[in-house]
């Protein structure tokens, strides 16, 4: 056991002192401050939390038809100040729908979100082709929920952590990968959004 925590702290030490001869050098970043991108996240969170039960408790199962969920799509813009810190702005959405049969009658129900974020990111290790980073956001969440002909709609705060990014690419274009949580409620508590665990986009930078 003691080894081990020797040899994790030996090589956390090389690393610590290597990371300075592999950083992508600042004029290197001052001549492309701006990137955008797009991507796409997973959205289990929603679909476990807010799509419609797999537990029936005794009862007949539900029928249910024309489902459909999308992803968590997004969009970012950044803007890289230094080598180590950038602001930008991030948008995101994800839909789902169904309609159930009740009787001889099918209920439709739908459910959507958006979020429109500022952002602050962290980066703390630069390499030639790959940047690791954190970042936080905190915006505004928008909902629409439909049940039948009766249609509500919810405003509220939403809020982003990423504990980690990757990103890897040279020069202009990249890809980036990244693990956190979007999480956000409605002011009424009529909806609320848990979204985006993990996540992959394409960038731009210029």
């Amino acid at each position: 056991m003691k080894q081990n925590v020797l040899m994790m702290a030996v090589l956390a030490g090389a690393l610590c002192m290597a990371m300075p001869a592999m950083a992508e050098s600042k004029e290197a970043r001052a001549e492309r401050p701006h990137e955008v991108r797009i991507g796409v996240g997973d959205a289990f969170a929603d679909r476990e939390f807010n799509g419609h039960s797999g537990y029936y408790y005794g009862e007949s199962k539900p029928v249910y038809r024309n489902e459909f969920y999308t992803p968590n799509l997004f969009a970012e813009y950044q803007y890289r100040i230094n080598h180590w810190l950038g602001i930008g702005v991030q948008v995101n959405t994800m839909w789902m729908g169904w309609q159930k049969q009740n009787d001889s009658q099918w209920n439709t129900k739908k459910y959507g979100h958006f979020e429109v974020m500022p952002t602050v990111r962290f980066t703390y290790f630069h390499h030639e082709w790959v940047n690791l980073y954190s970042s936080v956001a905190l915006g505004y969440y928008g909902g629409i929920e439909q049940t039948g002909e009766s249609v509500s709609y919810g405003g509220g705060i939403a809020f982003n952590f990423c504990a980690l990014g990757v990103s890897i690419g040279r020069n202009h274009f990249f890809g980036a990968f990244e693990a956190g949580m979007l999480n956000g409620g409605s002011f009424s508590g009529n909806s609320q959004v848990l979204s985006k665990i993990m996540s992959f986009s394409l960038g731009y930078r210029f």
